[in-house]
């Protein structure tokens, strides 16, 4: 995320170089970053585990340094979303988007099978807040 950042605002760094070049266009603006759940939940519902709460607390640190490419406060572009587990392998494997999964259907993903589980829901409505943010 660092290295990302910093090449979109690093006026010495190739993308600098070649924007100007190519008529001087700014850098992209960042309307959100998003993290998956990098570590376990922890008991409390909705609640990141340690390893987690240390990788988002990092992201914050890295993307506060860079505050001209949002198009909001950083902190609030920063997005965490779960893991989206089996739903994701069936959505990715299957080239079936994850919000028309239907609980409880079965789907074979690199000869095992997979059941869609309630979860899914949960992952459709964090992607239509994802798109609510763009």
């Amino acid at each position: 995320m660092r290295l990302t950042l910093n090449l979109l605002s690093d006026p010495t760094k190739d993308f600098q170089v070649w924007n100007d070049r190519a008529g001087g266009r700014g850098a992209p603006r960042v309307a959100a970053i998003v993290m998956t759940m990098v570590g376990s939940k922890s008991t409390l519902r909705s609640t990141p585990d340690r390893a987690s709460r240390m990788y988002i607390e990092r992201a914050i640190e890295i993307a506060v340094q860079y505050p001209a490419l949002f198009d909001t406060d950083p902190v609030d572009a920063i997005v965490v979303t779960d893991d989206f587990m089996s739903s994701g392998r069936i959505g990715g494997a299957q080239s079936i988007p994850v919000a028309r999964l239907k609980v409880g259907q079965f789907h074979t993903v690199q000869g095992k099978r997979l059941q869609v589980n309630r979860s899914v829901t949960r992952y459709q409505n964090e992607l239509a807040y994802l798109a609510s943010m763009i």
